[in-house]
């Protein structure tokens, strides 16, 4: 092979064209075999040619493609691309990773290329084997050329299978048709790709955009077609750093026989070979055609076709000889895409379906794809270890390593393979999904709690008004201030994650960049309020000092108020990912940081009362800082969008998903305040009493709760991707889980009502009283966990409105006028605040539970569609 002149970076493009090996595939020879596997080894690319053994045009043979055939579907491609109106692309848009993807949908490589790729794509898989339907909305362009589409799919179906068995010749299997069974009933997909040129005022950079990024494809072996004078196609080269670009026709090729083709070797296939063939990083770049007077770019067209085994496939050891030998190699090692290795005992019983889906869980946990057992001890011990081992930002390792490219880079090339099985809702697995989702969440909310706490801690050892201070202020910041934050962007809940289902991962970031900005337009008129706090609190308190210290506090928490709002918004570009445990991490250091930050400002360097909002503003300041840190050394940054002019753009949706989840958490979180603040009219007991029930109550429902904004954004993602069962049966395995977990907190509280009042004081009255409400109060956690739950689903469905006006009217029509009469009226105490309460949170469950039961699915996968059309 000639030598390679390449770019001097990964970065940049290619000086000259890699000369790759062009084998005419009609002859079936074990040397012709053994060449071919030779090259995929190398460069996991290569070109096929050929002319039917029977010389009569390819149709006794089968495999043989001449170019009439292929300008005539190209010319199809065109056609629908360049002349059919939107309202067409429209009707077929994408949905189950078919149909149509309009421009900048898609990024590959977010990490390099933020505007999105420059392209537009059709997805399409072939009729199905059994009715010979096509499996999905056909456009009129297609419809028109019904036939010589399918006879398209069904010619490239006999190239790979000629190609299959000529990998088996060349891999030394003794059954030469060993690799064609596997793939005899598999889901074979194309997708018909467009590159339109470049507009003459565009401000794109061929060194910085992006055509198609840097990706690797998932299936056993993938045919490119491209046509003549339309480059662009580069191959990350062995070294795992220099970019070279692939012609546009091979080499000394002179024959209109049959076309050339480029072929590469897939992610699956690299993994069954333990290495051994190649899976190449790959890209399309902005480039000057070769034949172009003007020196512009120009459209460029191209159809790939994927190939990859049946779904129900296993994966056993090739049996090869040069595999064997090189398992061996590896000492029991499984070696494949991304250069890491794992435990082979681990992946025995691999299917081709689950390393599809294992391949696609690994950058989006929301396509609706059911991993059983095993395939979850597979995705932690392999796709972890391979990025691990390998390092997603590191050069290449060895043996079909991504070079480089992270792997959340390399995801939406090929096509779901069996859309029909990624359609099996498991229990076992939305289970472990649910408990990982929100196992995670409960600490982080817990963290999140911590950070007000932790100052009424710190200053409480300095008086009793300092106390009381920085107990007025931090309610106060909280109903003013926090929980509008917090109910604003609970609409992120919905739009993010339904997003990152339907694979607009850009739209995530832009939605997150939205709610940043409104949040801190909210955060003007709010920071105006706490400025004039110790005026406004001097009329509303009895003791001067403590509004005038309370007033102090929220004036210094005004600096708090960026962090917190870009914080609360910001997390949501992570949890729509189905990314917890980073969150997690990041509150834990912040929350350190606040405990050590009050003792030193409060207590060490003697700063009094000040120092504690001065921690909880720096702690507020620091952790969208930390956030910011992981997203971009992660593969989290792949849904971040350059910032633009579309972030003022369409903020209706937002909004009328933003307003009424404000009242949905501010209706709630108010209710409960004035219930304390009532029971400082019954007397300083009572209050005491009251204030530790809500803490008790506050904390053990930070679970179900916990197990809401799971279960919100698991239904979400299935949403947007389309998967209505999957969705349905989240949110039964979520309404479950949380009836479990506050029928528990229940039996804590009754079982433990005797004893956990001593954790906060050894007040015998207030022991008492405590003692005597938890019974109640216990019966109020499991319809204050069920409602916890119908809130976070109708979130997960984008139906908010009927939350926040369900809550509303439930709290303050019923709750507060029936607690306030059976507290002072007929003197059940604070017995009679919780009644009022529980009967609100039991008809809260109620409406909203019979909503749910009635939902229309397929009306909320339609409007998810809908919103997530629109930029």
């Amino acid at each position: 092979m000639p030598p390679v002149t390449v770019s001097n970076g990964a970065d940049g493009a290619s000086e000259e064209s890699i000369d790759l090996p062009l084998f005419d595939i009609s002859q079936e020879t074990p040397e012709l075999g053994k060449a071919i596997v030779t090259s995929a080894a190398k460069w996991g690319f290569l070109w096929i040619a050929g002319s039917p053994k029977s010389g009569n045009g390819g149709d006794s043979e089968g495999y043989d493609l001449d170019e009439e055939t292929v300008d005539h579907v190209f010319g199809i491609s065109r056609s629908f691309f360049k002349d059919a109106p939107v309202s067409e692309k429209e009707e077929c848009g994408i949905k189950n990773n078919r149909g149509f993807v309009g421009m900048h949908v898609e990024n590959l490589d977010p990490t390099k290329h933020q505007r999105g790729d420059f392209k537009q794509a059709f997805n399409l898989a072939e009729p199905d084997a059994t009715t010979g339907q096509w499996q999905q909305p056909i456009p009129t362009t297609f419809k028109k050329n019904d036939a010589a589409l399918r006879d398209f799919h069904v010619r490239c179906r006999r190239i790979a299978t000629r190609i299959l068995r000529l990998i088996a010749l060349g891999l030394s299997i003794e059954d030469t048709d060993w690799l064609v069974r596997s793939h005899k009933n598999s889901p074979q997909s194309s997708r018909f790709l467009y590159y339109p040129s470049l507009p003459s005022d565009s401000d794109y950079d061929p060194d910085a955009d992006i055509r198609a990024g840097a990706h690797s494809d998932y299936g056993s072996i993938t045919l490119l077609f491209t046509r003549p004078d339309q480059p662009g196609l580069e191959i990350l080269t062995p070294d795992g750093k220099t970019w070279a670009s692939v012609p546009v026709f091979p080499e000394n090729y002179h024959s209109t026989t049959f076309p050339p083709i480029v072929v590469n070797i897939g992610d699956l296939l690299s993994y069954w070979t333990n290495g051994l063939l190649r899976s190449t990083v790959h890209r399309v770049v902005l480039t000057t055609p070769v034949n172009n007077d003007d020196k512009s770019d120009t459209d460029r067209f191209s159809i790939a076709i994927f190939v990859q085994p049946a779904d129900d496939t296993v994966l056993t050891p090739i049996p090869s000889p040069l595999v064997e030998e090189r398992a061996a190699s590896f000492k029991g090692k499984v070696v494949g895409h991304g250069g890491g290795v794992a435990d082979s005992k681990a992946l025995s019983a691999l299917t081709a379906g689950q390393h599809l889906s294992a391949r696609l869980r690994a950058t989006s946990e929301s396509l609706g794809v059911q991993l059983p057992d095993h395939l979850i001890k597979f995705a932690i011990k392999f796709l972890a270890a391979m990025v691990v081992d390998s390092g997603s930002q590191s050069s290449a390792g060895k043996d079909g390593s991504s070079h480089g490219v992270p792997e959340a880079l390399c995801d939406t090339t090929p096509l779901l393979g069996n859309t029909k099985a990624a359609e099996k809702p498991v229990w076992k697995d939305e289970f472990k999904i649910l408990t990982r989702y929100s196992s995670s969440l409960v600490i982080a909310n817990l963290l999140q709690f911590s950070l007000n706490l932790t100052s009424i801690v710190v200053v409480g050892g300095r008086g009793k008004i300092e106390l009381g201070a920085v107990s007025v202020a931090s309610m106060t910041a909280n109903i003013t201030g926090f929980v509008v934050f917090q109910g604003l962007a609970t609409s992120l809940d919905t739009l993010c994650a339904q997003a990152w289902g339907s694979g607009n991962k850009m739209l995530v970031g832009l939605h997150v960049q939205r709610m940043v900005l409104l949040l801190w337009c909210i955060g003007v008129p709010i920071a105006v309020l706490w400025y004039n706090s110790p005026h406004l609190l001097n009329r509303l308190l009895p003791d001067a000092q403590t509004a005038a210290l309370a007033g102090l506090y929220l004036r210094v928490l005004i600096c708090g108020i960026p962090g917190f709002a870009a914080f609360e918004a910001g997390k949501r570009l992570l949890t729509a990912q189905g990314i917890f445990l980073p969150i997690t991490g990041i509150l834990f250091i912040g929350a350190s940081v606040n405990v050590l930050a009050s003792w030193l400002f409060v207590w060490v360097f003697d700063w009094g009362f000040i120092g504690a909002p001065i921690a909880v503003a720096g702690t507020q300041t620091l952790l969208p800082l930390c956030l910011i840190a992981y997203v971009m050394l992660s593969r989290g940054r792949e849904c971040w969008s350059r910032i633009s002019s579309a972030v003022l753009q369409n903020w209706n949706s937002m909004l009328r998903l933003a307003l009424p989840g404000l009242l949905m958490v501010e209706a709630e979180y108010l209710a409960f305040e004035i219930l304390v603040l009532a029971a400082a009219y019954l007397s300083p007991a009572h209050l005491a009493a009251q204030t530790i029930l809500a803490t008790l109550n506050g904390t053990l429902w930070q679970i179900p709760f916990s197990i809401s904004i799971a279960a919100s954004t698991r239904m979400a993602q299935c949403i947007g991707g389309g998967h209505t069962n999957t969705a349905k049966t989240s949110a039964l395995v979520a309404f479950v889980g949380t009836f479990i977990v506050a029928t528990l907190n229940a039996t804590l509280f009754f079982s433990l009502r005797n004893y956990l009042p001593h954790i906060f004081t050894n007040d015998l009255e207030v022991i008492a009283l405590v003692a005597h409400t938890l019974p109640l109060v216990a019966v109020m956690q499991i319809f204050d966990g069920l409602a916890a739950y119908c809130n976070g689903a109708l979130r997960g469905i984008g139906r908010q409105a009927i939350g926040g006006w369900v809550n509303l009217g439930c709290y303050y029509t019923v709750a507060m006028p029936l607690s306030l009469w059976t507290a002072f009226h007929l003197h059940w105490d604070l017995n009679g605040l919780s009644t009022g309460v529980t009967v609100a949170l039991i008809m809260v469950t109620g409406i909203e539970g019979v909503a749910l039961t009635n939902l229309n699915w397929q009306k909320s996968v339609d409007d998810a569609e809908q919103r997530n059309s629109v930029i």
